[in-house]
């Protein structure tokens, strides 16, 4: 349905006043250009609402695209109107049946079935599923790194005072020469004890991390856990060719679509022996097994939001236009355009090891003489939006704890070279 309708809706969304008149930019292109050609691209950037600033920090909360903007008011228009045609008497039948083709965009699109993916309300409660309910016993090892999300750090510490599980940290380095140098510490953790991994596909850091070199060293007995949030809308993704065994991700980052809407990916054969998060009594009203074995049982968490979770198809339809692998190629360029421009300067450095094997969208950085969120204030001025944030990893420029110890950067389909020509002026007015 989202497939055949996509073109159309967009020409009356374009005819409401919600996109520019070149809403066809991308038809009958199989490929999309990047590396120099910066016309076409920056053509997308007309698709958000700017609102006149340059926003490089959409990994942290991103912007929905405008038809994206009018589909949401008008679903919510839907859900409150009281004709008795309109959804509240209706039962949300509309809306179920685009999820359910919804769930098979989203599936087709990260290399799953239908029945692999989970709607949930973000990463971290995809994570907690997984976390709370696999089977672990008492002495179990789950293996995490140094630079895990604090979140999941903290479920794992409760997890280990319930259950009484064994929580191993590994140190990863900074500035990794290859995959190996990142696989190999998990590696050398690994005991007969050790049922599961966590990593995260990009790290806060900016590190992108070899999930599936990860997958194959460690072999089918061992469950890899991964935390995608950073990474959904910024790289390629296949699950199936990735391998892992459970990945969680977030659209409201560099997708951007409203918050409250992420997703779990579970592989078939783990679905019946995983418990969910939520209880839900038709799970054990009925015959034994009932519900146990579906994907669904992780969406029982209350009303489910079917008006929230139905924009993934359009804006997952935008994406495959312009093409998955051109959207991390075109990141890549615009990340290497930037950082090339200000690296060789001693005042700045980088924390994201820059090469393409290891790291895409997301860049994180210090500036010699200033805090964090010096530069983020003082970009703010200039109409430049980053974010500033803390590594564990690292050493707290200032003595607090809590104290944000890099600048966090990222680019996105909307942002052009103009924009980061300008970027990299300021920055350098900085040092």
């Amino acid at each position: 349905m989202y497939r055949r309708d996509f073109i159309e809706n967009i020409s009356k969304a374009t005819l409401a006043g919600a996109l520019p008149t070149n809403e066809l930019v991308f038809e009958g292109r199989e490929t999309f250009p990047f590396k120099g050609q910066n016309t076409l691209w920056s053509e997308i950037g007309e698709y958000f609402p700017m609102d006149g600033y340059t926003n490089l920090r959409s990994l942290w909360t991103g912007i929905s695209p405008n038809f994206v903007i009018e589909k949401y008011k008008s679903n919510i228009e839907k859900l409150f109107s009281n004709k008795p045609t309109d959804l509240r008497y209706k039962g949300q039948t509309d809306f179920d049946t685009q999820l359910k083709a919804t769930r098979e965009i989203v599936a087709s699109y990260f290399g799953a079935e239908s029945d692999e993916i989970a709607f949930v309300r973000n990463t971290t409660e995809g994570l907690m599923n997984v976390i709370f309910g696999l089977d672990f016993k008492r002495g179990d090892e789950i293996i995490i790194s140094n630079q895990e999300y604090s979140l999941v750090k903290g479920s794992l510490e409760q997890l280990k005072a319930q259950k009484g599980i064994v929580v191993k940290q590994v140190k990863l380095p900074l500035e990794p020469t290859s995959a190996h140098d990142l696989v190999e510490p998990f590696k050398n953790a690994l005991t007969e004890k050790t049922k599961a991994i966590f990593c995260c596909h990009v790290y806060l850091s900016g590190l992108v991390f070899p999930v599936k070199e990860l997958k194959k060293s460690v072999g089918e007995d061992i469950f890899v856990i991964v935390d995608g949030a950073l990474a959904i809308g910024t790289l390629d993704l296949n699950f199936t060719e990735l391998g892992c065994d459970f990945y969680a991700g977030s659209f409201h980052k560099a997708m951007g679509l409203p918050r409250g809407m992420g997703f779990l990916f579970m592989k078939k054969i783990h679905i019946e022996s995983t418990w969910p998060l939520f209880g839900h009594y038709n799970i054990f009203r009925r015959k034994p097994g009932y519900l146990l074995d579906t994907i669904k049982k992780f969406e029982h968490y209350g009303q489910f939001p079917d008006y929230h979770f139905v924009l993934i198809a359009d804006l997952i339809e935008f994406h495959e236009k312009i093409g998955k692998a051109e959207i991390e190629n075109r990141l890549k360029f615009l990340k290497n355009y930037w950082t090339n421009k200000v690296k060789d300067h001693d005042s700045v450095k980088f924390i994201t090891p820059l090469s393409d094997a290891f790291s895409s969208s997301l860049v994180t950085f210090q500036i010699k003489g200033k805090t964090p969120k010096e530069v983020e204030t003082k970009l703010e001025e200039e109409r430049i939006l980053v974010a500033s944030t803390m590594i564990d990893a690292l050493e707290a420029v200032e003595p607090s704890r809590y104290m944000a110890n890099v600048v966090f950067l990222n680019v996105n389909i909307f942002n052009s070279t103009q924009q980061l020509d300008y970027l990299a002026e300021r920055l350098l007015t900085l040092t």
